[in-house]
């Protein structure tokens, strides 16, 4: 199966809107034709449309999803001149370059031509049908409202379901971002629903039924501290108490304590001593097998096996300390973590004491 990651352009023959006018939702059905087999045949452009920066020039950014076949989608932010649309799409091992004028009032059909490129063969060309979509797609539900479901509660459903989207240092909560919605197209390619990673109500209430139904079964339990959120599988996990001899922390262990997870806060550390904690905790020591680690600026994460234990330690430096999580757990058992203990990870995030 191709997997299709895309960056568009699009343009609307609107006239220079007021830098005021709030970003208006457009999305379009295209439809391609003329292609070879490996070729798209229908995406959904779902964007929001606001004013440019200068005359016969307009702001358009969202989601492009490539339904048929089911290959996920890509975020896109790009600036748009004179009514004239301009798509190129860079895919996994090819690419595609779409051109049409979709006008400003986006009410279509409007015509146009594509090229699809496999690396390494002959171009397939063709041509693609633009219609404003007023409500849902053929064959898809509904989308769903803008406030349905912020970026961390799509993120925490799909992690838990083990469609987990990878590290990040982003932790502003709002709609969701290209992030979550490569983790949805997962889900719903997953689950044989063609969305693409658009938000769609159907989708979301589906995938919000079935999260809770696993964060149960596990006993998924959310907890805070001075500076740090976090969660973690209580049922697995149930034995509670401090996480140091000073009581500092919150530790919650299984009953024969070979698992367990810690929760900590602790002061704040300067430029040149973060930069210096950093390098003693990813230096290769001995009988320590390296899973590897990422680093951005104040946080990090880092995954290793010693002593015949996973752990994973995430640490997110701010202005008020250092929140810390280790989670560790018998190597032999690391089948039975493989969701729970990526999904622990991604639950541990700072705040503002």
């Amino acid at each position: 199966m191709l997997k299709v990651w895309i960056g568009l352009s699009l343009a609307l023959a609107a006239a220079p809107a007021a830098a005021q006018e709030a970003p208006q939702t457009r999305r379009w059905l295209g439809e391609l034709a003329g292609g070879g087999e490996a070729a798209p045949k229908r995406i959904v452009v779902d964007a929001q449309l606001s004013p440019g920066y200068e005359a016969f020039e307009s702001q358009l950014s969202g989601w492009l999803a490539v339904l048929d076949p089911a290959l996920g989608g890509d975020d896109f932010s790009e600036t748009c001149v004179s009514g004239r649309c301009a798509i190129t799409a860079g895919l996994e091992g090819g690419e595609l370059a779409i051109a049409a004028d979709l006008g400003g009032a986006a009410a279509g059909p409007v015509e146009g031509r594509y090229t699809f490129t496999l690396y390494g063969q002959e171009p397939e060309k063709g041509t693609v049908r633009f219609t404003a979509l007023d409500g849902a797609a053929p064959g898809l539900s509904a989308f769903a409202p803008p406030d349905a479901v912020t970026a961390q509660q799509l993120s925490g459903w799909l992690d838990i379901l083990g469609f987990e989207q990878g590290f990040t240092n982003d932790f502003e909560d709002g709609p969701p971002g290209d992030r979550e919605r490569r983790g949805l197209a997962q889900w719903q390619q997953a689950r044989e629903r063609a969305g693409g990673g658009l938000i769609l109500a159907d989708d979301l209430a589906a995938l919000r039924a079935e999260a809770e139904a696993e964060q149960r079964r596990i006993f998924w339990q959310n907890i805070q501290g001075r500076g740090w959120s976090g969660a973690y599988p209580a049922g697995t996990l149930e034995v509670a108490s401090g996480a140091g001899p000073d009581g500092v922390g919150r530790r919650f262990s299984s009953a024969g304590g070979e698992a367990y997870v810690e929760f900590t806060a602790e002061p704040p550390m300067t430029d040149e001593a973060w930069d210096a904690f950093v390098e003693a905790r990813t230096a290769d020591r001995e009988g320590r097998e390296g899973r590897g680690y990422t680093r951005v600026n104040d946080d990090m994460e880092i995954a290793y096996t010693e002593g015949g234990k996973n752990v994973s330690e995430v640490y997110h430096r701010r202005e008020g300390g250092v929140v810390r999580m280790v989670l560790s757990y018998p190597a032999a058992e690391a089948e039975a973590w493989a969701i729970t203990e990526p999904a622990t990870v991604r639950a541990f995030r700072p705040y503002a004491p």
